[in-house]
């Protein structure tokens, strides 16, 4: 069966806004591979501007050299569980990213950390002082929306154009 364009595009809003507000979340999960190729699941604040999540990770955490070293990573927002009515079908956005790192001598290194502050609080002025903390911006190519049972999307990063997952 298949949508009008108005239905399609006021699907394509709803879901635009459900996506927007996961992206409130104040921290991300990141799966990311160790030298050995093994999946490691850690978390960490981020701020997201024009897109693109930026993450300050100290070198000590064990995900920092694996954004480094193996580019390639899969990040989750998820709604807060204590709003969330059944476990099985919690509001989730994951994406594809590409991680880069960004020189303290780059433009934008400053602006990003003062996002940071404004969103993360206090502590990032503190973080900043510290060697071994690394920006990371983590570039979603393409992402997977689920908004409850049988509602799973598709979409490429940056656009409102939402696919329906009908299986593998």
């Amino acid at each position: 069966m298949n949508q009008s364009m108005a239905e399609q595009t006021a699907k394509n809003a709803e879901l635009a806004t459900k996506l927007q507000a996961l992206h409130q979340q104040p921290s991300l999960m990141i799966a990311s591979l160790n030298a050995d190729g093994s999946p490691l699941i850690s978390y960490a604040p981020f701020y997201e501007r024009d897109g693109v999540f930026y993450v300050f990770v100290s070198l000590l955490a064990e995900h920092t050299p694996n954004l480094l070293e193996r580019p390639q990573a899969s990040v989750m927002l998820l709604r807060d569980e204590a709003t969330t009515t059944n476990h099985f079908v919690r509001e989730r956005v994951r994406y594809e990213v590409v991680c880069r790192p960004v020189a303290r001598e780059e433009a934008v290194y400053e602006s990003i950390l003062q996002g940071l502050e404004q969103k993360q609080g206090r502590i990032v002025a503190l973080l900043k002082s510290l060697a071994d903390f690394y920006l990371i911006a983590l570039e979603p190519t393409v992402g997977n929306l689920v908004v409850g049972a049988g509602a799973a999307y598709r979409f490429k990063a940056g656009e409102s154009a939402f696919e329906q997952v009908r299986g593998r």
